[in-house]
C-alpha cells in the first residue's frame, strides 16, 4: 500500500508521495529524531506513534526496529523507546 502527500512532523515537513506505509513511517521518525523534534530522553510507545501517524502498529514497529538497529533511538520491552 502506498501513501500519498506530505507528513509534518514538527516544523519537518517532508514529502514521502509514492512511498509504501512502512518507509513513512521510517522516514517521517527518523526526521523526528534527527529535526530534534523527538530531543534525546524522551520517552515514547509505540501506540502513541501508530496514533500520531494513523497507521497500523506492523509499519511502526518495523520503523522502530530499524532505528534501534541503526542506534538512534533504544528500546526497552513492555516499556517503550527513548532517543
Amino acid at each position: 500500500m502506498r501513501t500519498v502527500g506530505l507528513v509534518e512532523a514538527e516544523n519537518v515537513i517532508i514529502d514521502v508521495k509514492g512511498l509504501y506505509v512502512d518507509r513513512t513511517a521510517y522516514v517521517s521518525l527518523r526526521a523526528r529524531v534527527l529535526s530534534g523534534s523527538l530531543r534525546p530522553g524522551a520517552e515514547f510507545s509505540e501506540l502513541e506513534l501508530t496514533d500520531q501517524f494513523a497507521m497500523s502498529k506492523t509499519p511502526v514497529r518495523e520503523a522502530l526496529g530499524r532505528l534501534v538497529a541503526e542506534g538512534l533511538i533504544e528500546a526497552f520491552p513492555r516499556r517503550g523507546y527513548r532517543v
